[in-house]
């Protein structure tokens, strides 16, 4: 998978109890943050992601897709930091293997509102702001 094909259409469960349907966000920038508790890269550049899930509230979906962890220790996890924004769950990586492979996470992949891929980041860390706000300003403008 690489920038400017088409995304993986998947649906997922989030801690709220909803269902998250890529396919049912057409139109809107989608931003997909492959995460693991366990991960420091990954946990370091979650308050950017609610920092960005802020300022683009009403005009892009965030969903931080947590790979291979329970439900319970995900809602733990979430229930301690606060992070607001949206988290999906791949318990069994079947969404991270199969759709959206990548040889390591932290794995960023924004999805312009035509359901391309504009844009994919690995790495993690709190200086990243920048380089993804660059990247959802490119999805952005990419909306017809």
């Amino acid at each position: 998978m690489q920038e400017g094909d088409i995304a993986p259409n998947f649906s997922a469960k989030l801690l709220s109890g909803e269902t998250f349907t890529l396919s049912e966000h057409s139109g809107t920038v989608v931003v997909l943050d492959f995460w693991a508790t366990w991960c420091g890269p990954c946990v370091d550049k979650m308050p950017t992601i609610q920092a960005l899930s802020e300022h683009y509230e009403n005009k892009v979906v965030f969903v931080g897709m947590n790979v291979g962890e329970s439900f319970d220790h995900v809602q733990d996890f979430i229930a301690r930091t606060g992070f607001s924004y949206h988290i999906g769950l791949d318990e069994n990586e079947e969404i991270h293997r199969n759709l959206y492979p990548t040889i390591a996470i932290p794995y960023l992949v924004i999805i312009n509102g035509e359901g391309l891929i504009s844009k994919i980041l690995i790495g993690g860390g709190q200086s990243m702001y920048e380089l993804i706000e660059d990247a959802i300003l490119d999805a952005l403008h990419q909306i017809p």
